[in-house]
């Protein structure tokens, strides 16, 4: 029975991801429609409500992403409203399948293509604007895994994540810390990303950039 089912399973899996990747109206709906939503409220609409500091497409992206994964659920519910209406479902119970494979079919190609459209539509996002405002910390914690790997010296809010802060008291910094830092930096396995460079002279602009979440790295200001 477990084999049945793992096997029809697998099978009409299959079958509907190839219907999905054989209809461009499914494609249009739930990937490119999203992405065009995204650009036009970002780009033309964008600019006419104000969200202070803060980039707009910050608050935008939860609700395309909404818009994407609800799509998707509603073409999951029209192909299987069409299976049923043309009768392979009876065809499908006299096969040597567990009858709930259909169904786990349908499941299985909702979330592998609601999976592909929401990770198309962040990466959008991220290529014109996005950021997450978790910050890097929490971020560096996600990474390493272990929150005792990550020490800061600028962010009063390190114990929020579990991080160590070490630059209130001059007498708490961690010098082997910095030495291995050092280290992985002279070896290059560790780089900073820069995302611009200002002339002194413009530091209004800099931090301007910087307020309102567009770098993307480090912005460097220079005499």
């Amino acid at each position: 029975m477990t084999t049945q089912f793992l096997g029809g399973t697998a099978a009409l899996t299959g079958r509907s991801l190839r219907h999905i990747t054989r209809s461009p109206d499914t494609i249009i709906t739930t990937t490119i429609m999203p992405i065009a939503f995204l650009l036009l409220f970002v780009y033309v609409f964008g600019g006419a409500i104000n969200t202070g500091s803060d980039s707009y497409v910050n608050y935008l992206l939860p609700g395309i992403l909404l818009i994407t994964i609800a799509s998707g659920i509603s073409y999951t519910a029209f192909r299987l409203f069409l299976d049923m209406k043309s009768g392979i479902f009876e065809r499908f119970q006299s096969l040597p399948i567990a009858r709930s494979s259909v169904l786990w079919a349908h499941v299985l190609t909702s979330l592998v293509a609601n999976l592909i459209s929401v990770v198309v539509v962040v990466l959008v996002a991220l290529l014109i604007g996005f950021h997450s405002g978790a910050g890097v910390l929490a971020d560096s914690v996600a990474l390493t895994g272990d929150a005792s790997r990550v020490i800061t010296i600028a962010d009063e809010n390190a114990a929020q994540f579990g991080v160590r802060f070490t630059g209130a008291d001059p007498s708490d910094r961690v010098p082997e810390a910095r030495a291995e830092l050092a280290g992985l930096a002279a070896a290059g396995q560790l780089s900073v990303p820069i995302w611009r460079t200002y002339p002194l002279a413009r530091a209004a602009l800099a931090h301007a950039d910087l307020e309102a979440g567009r770098n993307h790295g480090k912005i460097i200001l220079r005499p």
